[in-house]
């Protein structure tokens, strides 16, 4: 996790982590598959900033967003590099390694080998 933004925060830390103005100030290296997590207003203007920042997932999980908000990020959405897995979902997440979103961690374990996972498509 690279840290969070909260416009007017810049500069601050929250959980040891560093928070940003903007979402492109927190995107992180070249290195890492970037990725940003949705769950207060202003929802559309946190959705085109990561789209602008070519965020490469954008995962909403905020539940109630507007329709005709949502067919405008939609919109934004088409010809950019990122996609958007939401609104009003419970995130994502791989056992052990990572979770973005709201999922109790604990919950969920590894599969045991990789006989036990779905058949590759």
């Amino acid at each position: 996790m690279v840290g969070g933004t909260s416009p007017g925060k810049g500069g601050s830390t929250h959980l040891g982590l560093p928070v940003f103005d903007t979402v492109a100030e927190a995107k992180p290296r070249p290195a890492a598959t970037p990725a940003s997590s949705t769950c207060r207003r202003p929802r559309r203007r946190c959705h085109s900033e990561a789209i602008e920042a070519e965020i490469a997932l954008i995962v909403c999980i905020t539940e109630g967003i507007p329709v005709e908000d949502m067919v405008k990020v939609k919109r934004s959405l088409a010809g950019s590099k990122s996609r958007l897995i939401g609104p009003n979902c419970p995130g994502v997440m791989t056992a052990g390694e990572c979770k973005i979103g709201i999922m109790p961690a604990s919950i969920f374990k590894p599969a045991r080998s990789a006989s036990c996972r779905a058949p590759a498509r």
